[in-house]
């Protein structure tokens, strides 16, 4: 049986809204107030509540506020009871998280009608939910057992191996082993690495002391070196050096020098990743209205909107079309970095032929562009 909360200051219309829930069988809580109301929402968590706007000691969008800003309450079908409404009070319910509103006075076939339409919008929104989660979990299941079983079977193989015939190998042969066993080491702390690094980033985002605290003991960081510097190297991973285009400026920016470093290897290494030899991967930067704009692109396989929209950690699309290494989290933590640092990304990209990300970060204007050589003493 569903409880819905009836908060409203009117006794003749709180006992027959109490009155009609019960005959249509629903388990109906009443409260006289906001404030008596808010404290029995987070006691019993109800499927629903019904709350009149004008009361006294809180009114329904205070108790709406509050309602949505409690874990345990957000998510509860909100419905307003009013005497009238107007555009400005429908909108300003609708911008905290109210669901519907009912008009006073009210027939009871209105009232279940809104209240049924409540349930079967949250039912879609769930369905939508566990689809949702059940295709991320067969993501998840089938990224991560690639990436952690793929380095795993090399370092098991290569040391069965070495264990069997070493009496029978020469130099050459364990080093070519060796060689193998410490790439697949290496693959998989990476992948430890970035799982780790996208959990605190995950944590981080939600906590807004944190967010507080980093935003302001940012030392900020210069642009040229680091673009440079981890651009070739990622080339040279892929053995594409003569692919690189770099067309860069300096300038310092509000993130810290370690986090921008990781944002320009994990696109940079996706620009080569998503691309074949021979095409260029391109690098540039622009200064616009106190905000530094960098773009990486690349003459490759590219994404759609639909694919776009869907980003996230430990997603791959196409993976069963195209056998590449990588668990999806790359392009998840770039968007938490940005976030962090209130910075934004921007993808445009045409299927089968190129790809353009634009990430955007705040310069530090409390430095002045005279003194960019002496800061990088």
């Amino acid at each position: 049986m569903k409880k819905i909360l009836v908060i409203e200051d009117e006794s003749a219309i709180r006992a027959n809204i109490e009155q009609i829930l019960h005959l249509a069988g629903f388990d109906p809580l009443v409260a006289v107030d906001g404030a008596e109301g808010l404290e029995l929402a987070k006691q019993t968590i109800p499927d629903l509540i019904l709350c009149d706007i004008m009361m006294p000691k809180m009114d329904g969008y205070g108790v709406l506020k509050s309602i949505r800003k409690d874990e345990q309450t957000a998510l509860i079908p909100f419905i307003f009871l009013t005497a009238k409404v107007d555009k400005s009070d429908m909108r300003q319910g609708i911008e905290i998280g109210g669901d519907d509103y009912l008009t006073k006075p009210f027939t009871p076939e209105e009232l279940l009608g809104a209240i049924n339409a409540c349930f079967k919008k949250q039912e879609t929104i769930q369905h939508h939910y566990q689809e949702e989660i059940a295709q991320i979990s067969k993501e998840i299941s089938s990224s991560l057992s690639h990436e952690l079983n793929t380095p795993l079977n090399g370092m098991i193989l290569s040391a069965e191996f070495l264990k069997q015939f070493y009496h029978n190998l020469n130099d050459e042969e364990i080093e070519e082993i060796t060689d193998g066993f410490i790439t697949s080491s290496l693959r998989l702390e990476k992948l430890t690495k970035n799982f780790l690094l996208y959990a605190n980033l995950e944590l981080t985002t939600k906590n807004p002391e944190k967010l507080k605290q980093i935003r302001e003991s940012i030392i900020p960081c210069q642009t040229k070196n680091i673009l440079n510097f981890v651009s070739l190297e990622q080339a040279k991973k892929w053995e594409r050096t003569t692919d690189l285009e770099l067309d860069v400026e300096e300038k310092i920016i509000q993130i810290s020098e370690e986090h921008f470093k990781k944002i320009v290897s994990e696109l940079v290494d996706n620009a080569f990743k998503f691309s074949p030899p021979g095409t260029p991967v391109k690098i540039t930067t622009k200064v616009k209205k106190q905000e530094f704009h960098l773009f990486i692109s690349n003459e490759g396989r590219g994404m759609s909107p639909e694919q776009i929209q869907k980003i996230g950690p430990y997603r791959q699309f196409e993976r069963q079309l195209y056998e590449q290494q990588g668990s999806g989290l790359g392009l998840a933590m770039v968007q938490k970095l940005l976030e962090i640092y209130q910075g934004k990304l921007f993808i445009n990209s045409i299927v089968g032929k190129q790809t353009t990300v634009q990430i955007i970060l705040p310069i530090n204007s409390s430095i002045c562009e005279d003194s960019l050589d002496t800061f990088s003493l």
